[in-house]
Parts: structure tokens; sequence; C-alpha cells
């Protein structure tokens, strides 16, 4: 099975961190371990250009709306921040509040560590849960303007 990244938050659902679906790994693997930890939700922080380049069946699959679990696609730019920042942390808070009801979610951008670490954080900042578990998973924000944005929540 493939390792997904446990955030340990002490919640009633658990948040997973990954790359994308299908670029490390073939991709009908992923799906298994997405049904084998009860995965309800992905969300990808991908543009869509990423997609189409670096799991392309992936992408197809996302567009034939044959994904085993709901998707809610957020892009952001690799390095990046969101445009709408409002937008990202409301979610993040949402995001937070189905852990507590427990919903599993798996968050991924292209490698699982930048964008991927940015939204776990404010995931955890919004659970008032400390940042080193997101680090102990292996999730960090990689730029100023990343942790700046954790800052705001």
């Amino acid at each position: 099975m493939i390792p997904f990244r446990k955030v340990e938050l002490e919640t009633s659902g658990s948040l997973y961190l990954h790359s994308m679906p299908g670029k490390e790994e073939p991709l009908a693997e992923c799906f298994q371990a997405l049904e084998e930890t009860s995965v309800d939700r992905i969300i990808c922080l991908n543009r869509q250009d990423e997609l189409d380049e670096k799991s392309p069946d992936y992408a197809k699959a996302i567009a034939d709306g044959t994904l085993p679990c709901e998707h809610i696609h957020f892009p952001i730019g690799n390095f990046g921040v969101p445009e709408d920042r409002e937008a990202f942390l409301t979610l993040a808070k949402e995001f937070a509040e189905q852990l507590k009801a427990g919903k599993n979610i798996l968050v991924h951008c292209a490698g699982g560590v930048g964008r991927t670490g940015t939204l776990a954080s404010c995931i955890t900042t919004a659970l008032n849960k400390p940042l080193s578990l997101v680090t102990a998973a292996g999730g960090k924000a990689e730029t100023d303007q990343q942790r700046e944005l954790i800052a705001s929540l």
C-alpha cells in the first residue's frame, strides 16, 4: 500500500499528505490506498497544466469523474499562494470542521510538500494544533509568502 503521510491531529477524521496521485506510483495503487484509508475527499492544489503534464491518467480520471472519492480542486502555482486568500482560509477552516466530524481528507500538490504543507498548516492552525505536526508528516511552507498566509489565520 502507498504510505500516505498522516498528520497526527487527534481528530475523529484523518488528514493525509501526498504527492500527486499517479505521479510517483501507478494510479490504481493510489486509488486502492484511498479506499483502504477510507479517504472521503481529495484536495488537489495543482494547476491543470501540471496535472496534464505530470499525471495524465489522474487528470483523465478527474475529467471523467472516476475518482474513488470526492475531489476538490483549488489550483495554486508551484511555490505560490492562492490568488483568493480569503476563500483558501475559509476552506481550511471548513476542512478542519470536517476532520472534527470524522471525514478523512487527502491533500496533495505535485511533490506533497510546499502547497500541501501550507494548506495542512492552515487546517492545523484552525484546529489550534502545533505546526510541528505538519512538519513531522513531511509538509511545510516553503516560501515567505506561504508562511505569511499561515500566520494570517
